[in-house]
């Protein structure tokens, strides 16, 4: 009964973390958390000047690529390196 009344609120976590889906809830967050710093870090660097502003791009992306393979990773369950 106590594990019902927890769990009723949160549909979307019970059903994004069920193995048969792999792991969709993980995917959407590493997939957030790269759009994220793609935004964040050449934002930081603006106020540097255009070099830092450029590496923010970089860095950037290089962590939207990472997180998105790690969280395809994650999602299929692969096991890479």
């Amino acid at each position: 009964m106590i594990q019902k009344l927890f769990l009723l609120p949160y549909p979307g976590l019970v059903v994004g973390s069920l193995e048969i889906l792999g792991n969709p809830t993980g995917l959407l967050r590493s997939v957030g958390t790269g759009m994220v710093d793609l935004v964040r870090l050449p934002y930081n660097g603006l106020s540097q000047g255009p070099g830092a502003f450029l590496g923010g791009v970089t860095r950037g992306m290089g962590s939207l690529l990472r997180h998105i393979s790690t969280g395809i990773k994650h999602y299929w369950g692969f096991k890479l390196v």
